[in-house]
């Protein structure tokens, strides 16, 4: 069921909504060439893209060699083309494809359809006589074509039109001369007699023929083909004489006439697969008729006939009705079956049907006028009226109609509607001029093509016209002269419905009304109302009916005091670094007397340049710019631009608020002034100091005489209220407040005394003069423009742009902005309008329209219209809230590629709330900017809340009044000593009030933070430094002073040398040369011994002593001295079987207490196990050491001998671990015992001498026994 509900809305459009106005949309889709253009249909699928059939108008005499077709701008793109074709564009006009007929001089597409899918059925007739039906996909690419030739050169065969169903399947109906269709053949003798009959083709999905339904006569014709939403078939048309429809026979006993034969309708409706449901003739003359299907399945069915019948009443299912007008427009259930009929007479032009739900829109051709069912259609003027589009209810009952185009629009429309839009769609053709609203479309031929999407709907209610005029009544009689001026551009407010219209130029004012008692209330603008000295009418109640239906002269007038009301306007449209811009100034007098020696001060921001002016500036006085306006005639309003630059190199300005400020004077006068106002004026000022590190605020009394009561002030830092407090200032007298600055916005609100002259609210703001490149977006200083500024006086405008790299051409702005991300106000701030727009397309756009609704918050009576880039027009307009709409004609915006800079524009405008907004209040606004006859483009929506605009600081923030605080009093530190080094951390007192700071009096050294208490100074000089302590507040200083000494660091003290001193002895003094000497353990210097030149150390061995200088403080570095003790006891060393003794002069070693003999080295083998013991002497000093108890263990036993050979006396060594008794034998080769000897070995080493002198010469054996070893050595004896 959901598939065929979107058939429903392409084809039957059953759930179009009614409509009670029917205004054409400015951005209509119009094109066509030189000659006479038609369009035969419009379709719109599922997301509102749109569909066009129809045909590019030709020469009258041509040939296809001769003329080749011509360019067309369709929309978007430009194609050359010759003939018919269908398109497809986007829901905003854009081209997305076209596809041509075939170029030949009797090609033509008939008709086409949408199947669900997107998909383009097209069928006509090509190439003289060629059937043809293409199916088109959604890219407008051909997916399948049918052609069938007809029998005979010339018989045309005719695909007049065609729908689908929900499966994809096409029927077309129309003409043939019996030639086949694929494989079907027919029996008509079509080529011989130049004849044709009708016929009805079912096509399926890809082309091929399913069936073919035909009569094989020529009494029948078949006009129209639809589908209703059970894919059932309904074909439209005629017959003359009997004819038979399946099971349906009918006979035409209708006469002829003078043109032939007359045919009467006849619809029929089959099943999908071909079988007649039901058939139905009506005896109706048929020349021309259309049928639409409804939602329900039933239709709407119109009949023209160009004669008259001889009968004047037809009857039809028992409704009868006249048939002598011509036309008649039927209403059938779903069977065929006729509910209402309604006769009319008008010009032959036929009607596009389009139902709608509970009722059914039709267009027509409008000449002159014509009744419809007792309602007279007609136009806004005389004669031909262009096009009428009537809407009816479910009983053909008028609702409401209304004619476009006027004299120039084309004779045939067409209806269509956009489903997801819920919008209908007017088309046709027009030529000349076609009027849209307060503009028109141009043709470049003898007829363009029209496509435009109605909005709101038709108005059927009665209405009255009332008109008058807004006067200034200058002899005070309330009643208007001629010689008295009107009150131009004065916005009316009508009651009830909350309507809005505007004067003239001259004063004038007309609208319509409904019917009844409507309330008419003039609204006067505020420099209007500081002249009005009596007003003879604030309001009026009308009366209106359908005999009054024109009430004239409802006049207003008013005594107006002769004065100038001066008022100046500033703004710009951009302020982008490297980047020119053009700041608009527009001064006017609103007032009803000329004002003399008029001046214009402009003050330009630090980073916008002023580099020329329209209006050449007189003087520049620093950043300001003054003007020369002279004499300004009452009424009269001028501008002049000033171009100007954002400053280029420095990144770091970027998000920093840019206000440039106007000024005109004289000061307006017409305002008397009260006689409560005490004369004193309050006004404020804000500026950095010491390098913007303190933010300074002065409140004045400007005024001529003392305060009477005390004024509130307020101070911000980014929006956060940080103190607030009073003051009375004696004219001329002021007070100052300061505040240690960081990174933000700080504002200063003064209240102004009470029954001041004028709107001023004082106010001052101030940013940095850089913003930190990597500070988060958090952390921003916020625009200054987020709160009010002291504009509100009409010869004081103030206009604040933040500095950008780039932003929406087309943006809406607001001032203030309010603060947090929820935008809140205050409940009294005027609100400050911005519109900017660029052409962003691919054309100049000749006209542009920004239309504004007004929110219901804001009071339209307090409307001031500022600055604008170009000349405008302004009307106030709308139902229920007010419209403002600027028309910039003929504004020739060239599009953005061509010239950038020129391709921008701007308007401004300010209105006040309503007094009684309350707390919680959201105003929104949006613009809509509209380029000719494109779609608008909609700005952002800017929103603003009443409430609390007093917010807590996240931090703390001071805030001084320098009529009451003192700084802290500054203490600088104790003085420094340096010894050799540079750097020092001087601490001063941190300021409890006030800035303090560090700075160098005199000598050398760098203060790396001279704004802490606690900083470093770094490459300190030798020698005397002085540094300053000041902590400063609002002009009032505290000072102090630290000294810095810095010295060298002196040498080591020499300190005398000693000689090596005995253990035990009395030692003698280490005395070192300097001053102030200091002994010390160790190097540290952490162990204090002696302090003095000469020290007696107590200590038993030999020790290191460090000893100091200090001279000036400084102490210097240690110098080791080491005292040499030699020791009573001197340690013994052993590696293996040798003894080491320590260095010494001398030695002796011992062994069991008894002298070696011979052992006066530093080491001794040892040979026995025993005890050992060494004595040295050193430097006259004797030690002895410990009882050493070595023991020897061989692995083996060894016997030695020598000399060998030996001639009188043999040494022999012989080492074993064992002792005792040994025997000695020497024996000869023969091994025979020469001589013998017993010894005793009480060592691990035996040592003997042997005399062998009687020995003779020869080889010997030494053998020695003990125990149960025996070794034995060879020798010789000489």
């Amino acid at each position: 069921m959901k598939h065929r509900l979107l058939k429903a809305l392409l084809v039957t459009f059953c759930f179009l909504p009614l409509f009670t106005k029917a205004q054409l949309k400015e951005n209509i889709l119009s094109f066509g060439g030189k000659y006479g253009d038609g369009i035969s249909k419009v379709l719109h699928d599922k997301e509102d893209n749109r569909y066009v059939l129809g045909v590019i108008g030709t020469p009258g005499e041509l040939s296809l060699n001769e003329y080749q077709g011509e360019e067309v701008e369709f929309g978007n793109l430009k194609k050359r083309i010759f003939n018919g074709f269908v398109a497809k564009f986007s829901k905003d006009n854009k081209l997305l494809w076209l596809r041509e007929c075939p170029k030949d001089l009797r090609s033509t597409y008939h008709d086409f359809a949408l199947d669900d899918n997107g998909a383009v059925f097209v069928t006509g007739s090509v190439h003289y006589g060629h059937f043809v039906l293409e199916k088109i996909d959604t890219n407008g690419n051909l997916l399948w074509e049918k052609k069938y030739r007809s029998k005979a050169l010339f018989n045309d065969i005719v695909g007049e039109s065609i729908a689908t169903d929900s499966h994809g399947n096409a029927y077309v109906v129309g003409l043939f001369d019996g030639t086949s269709m694929d494989q079907i053949t027919f029996d008509f003798p079509g080529a011989n007699q130049n004849r044709f009959t009708e016929f009805l083709a079912k096509f399926g999905p890809n082309g091929a023929v399913e069936w073919v339904k035909t009569s094989l006569g020529s009494k029948l014709q078949y006009r129209q083909v639809l589908v209703d939403a059970q894919d059932n078939v309904i074909t439209s048309g005629g017959f003359k004489d009997t004819v038979s429809i399946g099971d349906h026979t009918f006979i035409n006993k209708t006469p002829a006439d003078s043109y032939g034969p007359v045919y009467d309708k006849l619809l029929v409706k089959r099943s999908p697969e071909g079988d007649v449901l039901w058939a139905r003739s009506y005896p109706i003359r048929i020349n021309a008729s259309s049928i639409a299907l409804a939602g329900d399945n039933s239709f709407y069915l119109f009949t023209e006939s160009y004669s008259y019948s001889d009968s004047k009443k037809v009857t039809i299912d028992g409704i009868t009705y006249d048939n002598t007008l011509g036309n008649v427009l039927l209403k059938l259930d779903a069977n065929g079956v006729a509910e209402w009929a309604v006769p009319f007479k008008k010009f032959h032009y036929g009607l596009s049907l389009l139902p709608a739900k509970e009722g059914l829109y039709f267009s027509t051709s409008l000449h002159s006028e014509f009744v419809f069912n007792g309602v007279v259609i007609k136009g806004e003027t005389a004669g031909y009226s262009g096009t009428a589009l009537v809407h009816l209810n479910a009983s053909g009952e008028v609702l409401g109609f209304k004619s476009y185009g006027g004299p120039n629009a084309g004779a045939y429309s067409k209806l269509s509607y956009m489903p997801k839009s819920k919008a209908l769609v007017l088309a046709g053709t027009f030529y000349n001029k076609f009027p849209v609203n307060d503009k028109f479309l141009q043709s470049k031929g003898d007829a363009d093509i029209f496509i435009g999407e109605l909005v709101d709907t038709l108005k059927g209610e009665q209405t009255a016209r009332i008109s008058g005029r807004l006067y200034k009544d200058q002899n005070a009689n309330c009643g208007f002269d001629s010689t008295e001026k009107g009150l131009a551009n004065t916005l009316i407010k009508i009651e009830p419905g909350s309507l809005y219209s505007m004067s003239d130029s001259a004063g004038s004012y007309s609208f319509r009304a409904p019917f009844g008692s409507t309330t008419i209330t003039p609204v006067l603008s505020p420099a209007s109302r500081t002249q009005v000295v009596k007003s003879c009418l604030e309001s009026t109640a009308v009366l209106t009916d359908s005999l009054n239906r024109d009430i004239k002269n409802v006049n207003f007038g008013y005594n107006i005091k002769e004065c100038p009301v001066l008022s100046v306007d500033i703004a710009a449209d951009r302020r982008r670094r490297c980047f020119t811009s053009n700041t608009m100034v527009t001064y006017a007098n609103e007032g009803s007397a000329d004002a003399h020696n008029v001046k214009i001060k402009v003050i330009y921001p630090q980073y916008v340049v002023p580099l020329s002016s329209s209006l050449p500036w007189i003087a520049k006085q620093d950043s300001a710019l003054i003007f020369e306006i002279g004499t300004l005639k009452a009424g009269e309003r001028h501008s002049f631009v000033i171009s100007d630059s954002t400053i280029c190199g420095i990144e770091s300005i970027r998000g920093l608020s840019q206000c440039v400020k106007a000024f005109i004077t004289p000061k307006n006068s017409c305002v008397p002034q009260s006689q409560k106002w005490d004369q004193a004026s309050v006004a404020v000022a804000a500026g950095f100091t010491d390098q913007e590190k303190t933010a300074a605020f002065t409140i004045s009394n400007e005024g001529t005489q003392d305060m009477v009561d005390s004024t509130g002030y307020r101070v911000y830092a980014n929006a956060a209220l940080v103190k607030q407090g009073k003051v009375k200032l004696k004219q001329g007298a002021s007070t100052r407040l300061e505040v240690p600055a960081q990174t933000m916005t700080y504002r200063l609100e003064a209240d102004q005394v009470p029954y001041h002259p004028g709107q001023s609210r004082p106010v001052a703001s101030i940013q940095p003069s850089t913003i930190p490149v990597n500070l988060p977006v958090n952390a921003m200083p916020i625009p200054i423009d987020d709160l009010f500024l002291d504009d509100a006086d009409a010869e004081v405008d103030i206009s604040c742009l933040e500095i950008v790299d780039s932003f929406d051409p087309n943006d809406k702005q607001v001032s203030p902005k309010g603060i947090t991300k929820r935008h809140y106000i205050k409940a009294e701030d005027e609100l400050e309008y911005l519109i900017r727009f660029q052409n962003t397309g691919t054309d100049v756009a000749y006209n542009v329209v920004v239309k504004d609704t007004i929110s219901e918050h804001l009071d339209i009576a307090s409307l001031r219209i500022g600055s604008a880039s170009h000349p405008f027009t302004y009307t106030v307009t709308g139902k229920g809230k007010p419209v403002i709409t600027f028309t910039f004609k003929n504004i020739n915006l060239p599009d953005h590629k061509a010239n950038e800079p020129g391709s921008h524009g701007y308007i401004k405008f300010s209105i006040a709330q309503n007094p009684e907004n309350p707390k919680g209040t959201v105003i929104r606004n949006t613009a809509h900017n509209y380029f000719d006859f494109n779609s608008p483009i909609a700005t952002n929506e800017v929103v603003n809340i009443i409430g609390d605009t007093v917010l807590v600081s996240p931090m703390p923030v001071v805030v001084y009044d320098c009529g009451k605080e003192n700084p802290t009093v500054a203490q600088a530190g104790t003085p420094f000593n340096l010894c050799e080094v540079n750097q020092v951390v001087v601490q001063a007192n941190a300021p409890v009030k006030g800035r303090g700071f560090w700075k160098l009096i005199s000598g050398q050294g760098t203060i790396v933070n001279p704004l802490s208490p606690t900083s470093v100074v770094q490459n300190i000089g030798y020698g005397k430094t002085i540094l300053e302590w000041t902590i400063t507040l609002c002009e009032k200083v505290s000072q102090s002073r630290v000294t810095i000494n810095r010295y060298q660091i002196p040498d080591a003290p020499n300190v005398a040398a000693l000689s090596v001193q005995c253990e035990g002895s009395t030692l003698q003094p280490l005395v070192a040369s300097g001053s102030n000497v200091t002994w010390y353990l160790d190097a540290g210097k952490q162990k204090k011994l002696f302090a003095g030149n000469s020290f007696i150390p107590v200590i038993s061995a030999t020790s290191t002593f460090f000893v100091t200088q200090t001279v000036n403080d400084c102490e210097s570095p240690v110098r080791a001295v080491e005292v040499k003790i030699n020791p009573k006891q001197v340690p013994v060393a052993t590696q293996g079987d040798t003894l080491i003794a320590p260095p010494a002069d001398a030695y002796q070693w011992f062994f069991n207490e008894k002298a070696l003999k011979g052992e006066t080295s530093q080491q001794l083998v040892v040979k026995n196990s025993g005890r050992y013991q060494v004595k040295t002497l050193t430097s006259g000093c004797e030690a002895t050491s410990e009882q050493l108890e070595h023991t020897i263990r061989l692995a083996a036993s060894t016997l030695t001998l020598g000399p060998n050979p030996v001639q009188e006396e043999l040494m022999i060594k012989f080492a074993a671990n064992a002792i005792g008794e040994i025997k000695v034998l020497v024996r000869d080769q023969l091994g025979r015992k020469m001589t013998d000897y017993v010894l005793k070995k009480e060592y691990t080493v035996l040592e003997q001498k042997l005399a062998v002198p009687n020995l003779v010469p020869g080889m010997y054996i030494l053998e020695v026994q003990l125990g149960k070893e025996v070794q034995r050595v060879k020798f010789v004896k000489l």
